[in-house]
């Protein structure tokens, strides 16, 4: 008896079809993760650039540098990013600023510190 080697080529037809839409997919899902992480941590340094930048700006007003009320300055700038303002402390000639942000159900904070 001869084994029959159509049968087994007419089995196989279409299994690379199959493998290459398995791996697409997974390199498709990999990006996408490797993307939003990638977005995630940019939010994170440029929420941190932000809380930085207000602190100094609060700063600058306890010092009379610019007009305004230290806190009162935070709150504009940080409503002006687009971000909540969850502390601001002022003691002394220090000031203190921590900032929230929420992106795609994630919250993120930022804390900043200046002193004269």
């Amino acid at each position: 008896m001869r084994p029959r080697t159509g049968a087994l080529v007419t089995a196989d037809e279409g299994a690379a079809s199959a493998l290459m839409i398995g791996v697409l997919a997974v390199a498709t899902g990999l990006v996408a993760v490797v993307g939003s992480q990638t977005s995630l941590a940019l939010d994170q340094v440029r929420l941190q650039a932000h809380a930085d930048q207000i602190a100094l700006m609060a700063e600058d007003a306890q010092r009379g540098l610019i007009t305004g009320f230290p806190c009162e300055l935070a709150a504009r700038e940080s409503t002006r990013f687009g971000l909540t303002l969850d502390t601001c402390r002022i003691l002394n000639s220090e000031t203190w600023i921590v900032l929230k942000s929420e992106r795609l159900g994630i919250v993120m904070t930022a804390r900043a510190h200046s002193r004269s």
